[in-house]
């Protein structure tokens, strides 16, 4: 019985990898607009990489939106201006 669950489980998930790589490919070049899209993603992914690495909390939070809050545990909601790096620890980790 482990034997067939198993199998059937590799079986769905070529499966749907299959259908996933089928699903995505390209014939045509990028456009203009496309590549620029493209690029500016790529920038904003590396600049949140280059400051999660660097423990840069304004950096990591300049795209995020304006009207940000985040709820604590205890229950207290804190709007964008009160998040701040406390030393020794990282709010967004």
């Amino acid at each position: 019985m482990k034997k067939l669950l198993a199998a059937s489980i590799v079986v769905l998930f070529c499966a749907s990898a299959g259908f996933a790589l089928g699903t995505c490919s390209r014939t045509s070049a990028l456009t203009d607009q496309e590549r620029f899209v493209r690029d500016e993603i790529q920038s904003r992914i590396d600049e949140s990489i280059e400051a999660a690495e660097a423990n840069d909390l304004p950096a990591r939070m300049h795209y995020f939106a304006s009207d940000l809050t985040l709820r604590l545990v205890d229950g207290t909601v804190l709007d964008r201006k009160q998040i701040r790096p406390r030393s020794g620890s990282n709010v967004l980790n």
